[in-house]
């Protein structure tokens, strides 16, 4: 019989909130427009070539969305190193200096039906953003 530790370690490894592979490819520095379900979650993945300054920033268009931003790994409510999560349809801001090449990873929440633009800036960008679409439910 296989440990419960074992099987969540198993588990979690093979859940799509760690796949960062299926993540298609967007241009860097464009606004995207999206709309998402209520108690689901869609992610943007920056890779980053070397070291650079990125303002990540969320304007919700309507209905109540919040934004998560991590290193490593897709983002959830409770792992993230940015999380604005501001009431309503105001806008959210995550500023993030980088020390080095590595991939950042930005997550939105649905807390309900809603719209949003966001957009990731940055100074002494090099890499490229991408997009997964796919909804999964809140954790």
């Amino acid at each position: 019989m296989k440990s419960p530790l074992l099987f969540i370690s198993l588990f979690l490894l093979s859940t799509p909130l760690f796949a960062t592979d299926d993540i298609a490819p967007l241009e860097p520095e464009e606004t995207i427009n999206n709309q998402i379900e209520g108690d689901s979650w869609q992610y943007y993945r920056i890779e980053l070539d070397e070291p650079a300054n990125l303002t990540v920033k969320l304007r919700k268009v309507h209905g109540d969305a919040d934004m998560y931003v991590v290193s490593s790994r897709k983002p959830t409510t409770d792992f993230h190193e940015c999380a604005p999560k501001k009431a309503g349809n105001r806008g959210e801001t995550c500023r993030i200096k980088t020390n080095s090449s590595k991939i950042w990873y930005v997550g939105v929440h649905g807390k309900e039906q809603s719209s949003y633009d966001l957009k990731i800036e940055s100074q002494g960008f090099t890499g490229k953003v991408s997009n997964d679409q796919r909804l999964l439910g809140a954790n």
